[in-house]
């Protein structure tokens, strides 16, 4: 690949499965000198190759049209055992299921999503917009940092939004004496 931040004027020539990387947020940049040695490159056809950040909307020129590529990411699977585990996410997305036991799980980075189910279970979400469901038990659920979704479910719970704009559902809750 080339970056484009410390060239100004760049010639490709037989490019079949070439790639360039750079910004193209300061003029000044241009590709010439397109060519294949296989069969010839309309522009068109040259523009599918082009990948921006989703940060620039869309940036066309004479010869090239780029639109912005936005990346799907898949989440990190993180999967307890009926018996009691300590199942720790990462900085990443995660997706972690408690399953059964009493498990201690760890959202840490990304938007998380974390199940509880059965035990009695404590959640942390750590920092990102994390979705938090604690499941049958008595559990501890602690949102932390990020705008947090948190549900009980049947038993005791303990629910704790924390930092950031938090939404805590009650529909569950039990208003017995």
């Amino acid at each position: 690949m080339t970056n484009l931040s410390a060239l100004s004027d760049i010639g490709l020539s037989g490019a079949e499965n070439s790639a360039v990387q750079g910004s193209l947020l300061t003029s000044g940049y241009s590709i010439t000198g397109i060519s294949s040695s296989a069969a010839p490159i309309a522009p068109a056809s040259f523009s599918t190759g082009i990948e921006t950040k989703p940060s620039i909307q869309t940036t066309t020129s004479s010869s090239l049209t780029s639109q912005p590529f936005v990346p799907f990411f898949f989440p990190n699977f993180v999967i307890g055992t009926p018996r009691s585990d300590l199942l720790l996410g990462t900085s990443s997305t995660d997706i972690v299921l408690g399953l059964g036991g009493d498990d201690v799980m760890f959202g840490f980075g990304g938007n998380d999503i974390l199940l509880g189910n059965d035990g009695h279970d404590v959640m942390f979400g750590g920092f990102g917009d994390d979705r938090m469901f604690g499941g049958r038990g008595n559990d501890f659920v602690f949102g932390d940092f990020g705008n947090d979704t948190i549900f009980g479910d049947s038993g005791n719970d303990v629910l704790f939004g924390d930092a950031g704009k938090d939404t805590v559902n009650y529909s569950t809750l039990d208003l017995r004496e």
